[in-house]
């Protein structure tokens, strides 16, 4: 994702640009469900939740 993002950020010209753009925010949002779901995942496979 770090290298999807470099690649939008040079071919937009927003190089310099200090704040995050909405399709990094999406990246987060991707990321944060993942290890959500992977984590929920876990917690089953031991048995916690059942």
């Amino acid at each position: 994702m770090y290298q999807i993002t470099k690649y939008y950020r040079k071919n937009s010209g927003l190089g310099s640009l200090q704040l995050l753009t909405p399709m990094e925010w999406q990246f987060l949002a991707v990321l944060v469900i993942v290890l959500v779901v992977f984590t929920g995942m876990m917690v089953y496979q031991i048995g916690l939740v059942r």
